[in-house]
């Protein structure tokens, strides 16, 4: 016959929001900003290059919402919107090119994203 064994715990766990921001996923954390930047090297590729400018111009928003990246040239939204237009290095490089470059690269991107997670590589 078996033995009965009463046993009261306690569990005592940190805030949601707490363990959110340890682990960088609150907005604008590590975790958010690893992202973007990781995203800017894979667009840079797709951006329309002539002197350069559009392509260095990209940087992340530091402020909400965080997730967007701004392409501040003087005549990014022109090109953004006319793949009409006879881009150098095209196919690749051209109109939509966060679009073109998610398609081509998103599980490679998640991929890594995932690895760089579970090992600890996002400081």
């Amino acid at each position: 016959m078996g033995l009965a064994v009463d046993i009261k715990a306690t569990l005592e766990l940190p805030e949601v929001a707490q363990m959110v921001q340890s682990k960088g996923l609150n907005p604008g954390g590590r975790v958010q900003r690893y992202i973007t930047t990781t995203l800017i090297g894979i667009f840079d590729g797709y951006v329309p290059l002539r002197s350069g400018v559009l392509k260095g111009s990209a940087v992340r928003n530091n402020a909400p919402p965080f997730e967007q990246i701004i392409y501040d040239g003087p005549y990014a939204n022109r090109l953004y919107h006319n793949p009409q237009y006879n881009f150098n290095e095209a196919p690749q490089r051209g109109a939509y090119w966060d679009r073109r470059a998610w398609i081509d690269n998103k599980d490679t991107f998640l991929a890594n994203l995932q690895l760089a997670i579970d090992t600890g590589r996002i400081q």
